[in-house]
């Protein structure tokens, strides 16, 4: 093993700096707060411990030998990097840094997600961030396969290995093509679209979303026609604004703002649809824990 590797402290190579800047032991000492015959022993340790010279001293002077100008360089980058490594070990560990994967559904990045993250990004600016769009039942997996840190799901039940929290309550809007025949109604009631045909996501990326739309239109007398299956936001909004058919969706669909497609309230007390946020159990590191901290500050979600 290389002996000088293991012996030189950061408290030495700082008493070297201190003495090389000031070429004086006296102002060194003061300078880092320390008497100047314990200043003098850690410079003497070090140039023990490197096998070096790197003052050349005298009751008039304190100069840097050739071995102390050559030391100077690296002994600098070495203190600036030990402090570097330091700041990222405490941020690290209080979660001011490291990486947080969040999965969500169309609607929250359309709605609810950039605030919340913008809000994050504010106490915790050198965490990275990786968003991934993926359906409730794609982001259920990646949590237990540890793909995902947080997802933002619909209509998903926790499990022993995942916890779900409610976190934001959306009114239900239809959703129709901008020709439709009551595009020009302030609000529509539900029941005036029996005949309309319909288009939704595949039930398999979210059953419990699925199943919710479905027992909502039974609800007013009618089960929708099925005219065509899309797998993402703008998918869905493309086949309605080509006139293929309407859909009931959450409100946060309207920010995508689509040309050819109009967003309506439905009439009477509106029926909603809950975005939850999942997470796995068990999983306490400092980012996740900050990141919860914030969409609790900011929604009405309990996740303590």
């Amino acid at each position: 093993m290389n002996r000088t590797s293991l012996s030189i402290s950061t408290r030495g190579l700082r008493a070297f700096l201190a003495v090389a800047e000031e070429l004086h032991f006296g102002r060194a000492a003061d300078r880092m707060g320390v008497a100047q015959p314990s200043l003098s022993q850690q410079v003497a340790r070090l140039e023990a411990d490197i096998g070096a010279v790197l003052f050349e001293r005298t009751s008039r002077r304190v100069q840097l030998t050739s071995a102390g100008a050559a030391f100077l360089p690296g002994a600098r980058r070495a203190v600036i990097e030990a402090e570097r490594a330091a700041r990222a070990a405490r941020d690290a560990a209080s979660g001011g840094a490291g990486e947080l994967v969040i999965g969500a559904i169309g609607s929250a990045l359309n709605g609810i997600l950039p605030g919340l993250v913008r809000a994050f990004l504010g106490s915790s600016r050198h965490v990275r961030i990786d968003i991934r769009q993926l359906d409730t039942v794609d982001q259920l997996a990646a949590l237990l396969d540890r793909r995902l840190d947080v997802g933002f799901v619909r209509s998903a039940q926790p499990t022993g290995a995942l916890i779900i929290t409610s976190v934001d309550e959306e009114p239900f809007v239809a959703v129709l093509p901008a020709d439709h025949r009551l595009a020009a109604q302030a609000e529509i009631a539900l029941s005036a679209l029996a005949g309309d045909p319909f288009v939704l996501w595949p039930r398999r990326a979210s059953t419990g979303f699925y199943d919710e739309v479905i027992a909502l239109c039974r609800q007013q007398g009618f089960s929708p026609q099925m005219q065509c299956e899309a797998a993402g936001a703008e998918t869905l909004l493309g086949l309605i604004a080509a006139g293929i058919g309407v859909s009931i969706q959450p409100a946060s669909y309207a920010n995508l703002g689509r040309a050819g497609v109009v967003f309506r309230p439905l009439t009477g007390p509106a029926p909603t649809s809950t975005l939850q946020i999942a997470h796995r159990r068990g999983n306490s590191s400092p980012v996740l824990m900050n990141f919860l901290s914030v969409v609790a500050e900011h929604t009405t979600a309990s996740l303590a």
